[in-house]
């Protein structure tokens, strides 16, 4: 009995040695396989041209390699869209101004990159002679070569694109409109939403200029945000200009601004910050207090 009772502990003892050192062979890999992944970046991440139908213009994107494995990566072309207001990117859809990537031809379309590295990318855009005037959209974009991670067998690949805006000449009409700002009052917890909304309604984008800042009930700014994004033709843009790192209580003055074409417009309100539960503190005071009156009127007619 006694011998076999030691046996079992042998076992278990080996067993549990056994199992610290595949528990650290398992992180030593995944560490390795962590420190080489690929760092893809992009600059610049937008490329804008104004054109004559017929012309031929020439573009360029660096793409860095700031970390400490080479890779390859090779370029193409592709539609470029928004789908709504919040303007989630489509990169498939063959819109009628979505073509400027049928236009575009690289002259090299495969790059290899060793660690700190930088590739200059180039490529020309040749503008058909019937373009339309207005506004025609498309993306570059660099992805790296698929390959598997170590022993988990994971295939990955990673893509970052320059968003190419073109204007054609001719007859392009410039006009927005503003839909609107969202400023709710009472919000139950952070970010505390900020935004606007704004139509392009000419054939060509353009560039708004949005701001928004928070003050404390003192007349103190606690947040300010600006930004310039781009609309485009035929489409409304919902803005963003949320406070992130809100408190989660709190009675703000918030300013919202916005700047498009030769149109200035403003807003301005009170936004409370305050959990869901916390109109119950006020019906329960107003009910003692309601129940204090009531009893000292009785207490009086005594």
């Amino acid at each position: 009995m006694q011998r076999l009772l030691s046996f079992n502990k042998t076992h278990l003892l080996w067993a549990m040695v056994a199992a610290v050192i595949l528990s650290m062979m398992s992180v030593t890999i995944q560490a390795q396989e962590k420190q080489q992944l690929e760092t893809l970046t992009l600059s610049p991440s937008s490329q804008p041209f104004k054109v004559n139908a017929g012309e031929t213009v020439t573009g360029k994107m660096n793409i860095i390699n700031s970390g400490d494995v080479a890779y390859d990566f090779t370029v193409y072309a592709r539609p470029y869209s928004v789908n709504d207001e919040k303007y989630e990117p489509n990169f498939t859809d063959e819109k009628p101004n979505a073509d400027v990537y049928k236009w575009v031809q690289f002259d090299k379309t495969k790059y290899s990159l060793e660690p700190k590295e930088t590739a200059e990318v180039t490529y020309t855009v040749n503008v058909p002679e019937g373009a339309a005037p207005g506004g025609h959209y498309g993306v570059v974009f660099a992805e790296t070569k698929e390959r598997e991670l170590g022993t988990t067998g994971v295939a990955r690949q990673k893509r970052v694109g320059q968003i190419i805006y073109m204007t054609v000449n001719g007859q392009v009409r410039t006009g927005g409109e503003i839909k609107g700002f969202v400023l709710p009052f009472w919000q139950t917890r952070p970010p505390v939403l900020s935004a606007a909304r704004v139509a392009n309604t000419g054939n060509v984008d353009f560039e708004a200029k949005v701001s928004t800042i928070a003050r404390d009930i003192f007349g103190r700014a606690k947040f300010t945000y600006t930004g310039d994004p781009i609309v485009l033709p035929d489409t409304t843009r919902l803005v963003d200009m949320n406070w992130e790192k809100a408190p989660t209580f709190g009675l703000f003055k918030v300013e919202q601004k916005i700047e498009f074409l030769d149109q200035k417009h403003e807003n301005s309100g009170w936004v409370l910050v305050a959990p869901r539960w916390f109109p119950l503190i006020f019906i329960v005071i107003i009910a003692a207090g309601v129940g204090y009156a009531v009893l000292q009127r009785r207490s009086n007619r005594r």
